[in-house]
């Protein structure tokens, strides 16, 4: 029961931390910004954080995620890829360092400084969910623990955003 409050807590804390913006609300310059990029988006869904303007959709089976600061710029990306497209390298090394862990869904993340790419890969064994950053030269950079039943998981239909 100690195990269920603290991980309703936990829920519940993830779920306040951006509120849901209906379209009105988003400034136009940015919406127009994420159109010009992307058209033929599914189930979009605006967040705003106090900072910045966050777009979830789904666009051909995959999620999505573009975020802009209150200018229009685009300062954050990330985009589902197919298993396939997942580097082998990364897959090797996923291999021998989590070997029970099988990879259920891979992204590329890109920001205004960055000047790698950074993979992202969501393994699971069991219950047990992470997602992991790497560089393109296998460097892990960042692991998190994610909870399945996280309501912003569930509406994006996979990799933690």
């Amino acid at each position: 029961m100690k195990l269920l409050c603290i991980l309703f807590s936990v829920l519940c804390l993830g779920a306040c931390s951006r509120e849901w913006q209906p379209r009105q609300n988003v400034p136009l310059a940015i919406q127009q910004k994420l159109v010009a990029e992307y058209q033929g988006v599914k189930s979009l869904r605006w967040y705003y954080d106090g900072k910045h303007y966050t777009a979830h959709f789904r666009r051909a089976s995959y999620n999505y995620l573009f975020k802009f600061d209150t200018q229009a710029n685009l300062v954050q990306r990330k985009e589902e890829i197919p298993l396939r497209n997942f580097p082998t390298a990364l897959k090797n090394w996923l291999a021998q360092q989590y070997p029970s862990y099988q990879l259920r869904k891979a992204a590329i993340r890109t920001t205004q400084l960055q000047t790698d790419t950074v993979y992202v890969a969501e393994i699971q064994r069991g219950m047990k969910f992470y997602e992991l950053y790497f560089t393109t030269s296998c460097n892990l950079l960042d692991k998190k623990v994610v909870f399945p039943e996280d309501t912003n998981r569930r509406s994006l239909g996979g990799i933690y955003w």
